[in-house]
């Protein structure tokens, strides 16, 4: 017996600028700069978006520019490290303090994605969004979290990104 997987039909979010910003220069959320965005270009398939802002951030020696990952992961590598002011605990409030773990990344996931966990802890509400990274470079979005606590990820519930290598030609078209 065949069965398949489909996905329901639901209205898709259209964000506008209001709702966004882009906060930088500070590891603390209220501090750093606050940068106005002026349009954003949504991939809906690969949840996933690019932020334009109104102006240039300004140079600082507290931020830098990320390099994007352009290939697929290399497989010797079995740790990243991922970054967010999301909760700490299941319906807690964010921190205010730029939170950091270090993730053993899992050899089997779904396509275009990145599974990731630690059994110290892992992404929450929150942190949808931030990075996934290797070697100082942007291996994945943090998309998703499959754990019901939001203390610990595993194999069999791992947290997962959008592979940045499997969308590169889209934001590259896209900057």
């Amino acid at each position: 017996m065949a069965s398949s997987i489909t996905r329901p039909q639901v209205s898709l979010y259209k964000p506008t600028n209001d709702e966004f910003s882009v906060r930088y220069g500070s590891t603390y959320l209220p501090a750093g700069k606050n940068a106005e965005v002026s349009n954003i270009i949504c991939n809906q398939d690969d949840d996933v978006a690019i932020l334009q802002l109104n102006n240039p951030m300004q140079p600082s020696e507290n931020w830098a520019v990320a390099t994007l990952a352009q290939n697929s992961t290399p497989s010797t590598k079995k740790t990243a490290t991922i970054v967010g002011w999301g909760s700490t605990e299941q319906n807690g409030p964010i921190t205010y303090q730029l939170r950091e773990l270090t993730v053993e990344i899992y050899p089997k996931c779904w396509p275009r994605t990145i599974c990731f966990g630690s059994l110290q802890g892992g992404l929450c509400k929150g942190d949808s969004g931030s990075p996934v990274m290797m070697d100082n470079t942007v291996i994945g979005v943090n998309s998703f979290i499959t754990s019901l606590n939001c203390e610990s990820s595993s194999v069999k519930n791992p947290n997962g990104a959008v592979d940045i290598s499997k969308i590169y030609p889209w934001i590259f078209k896209n900057i």
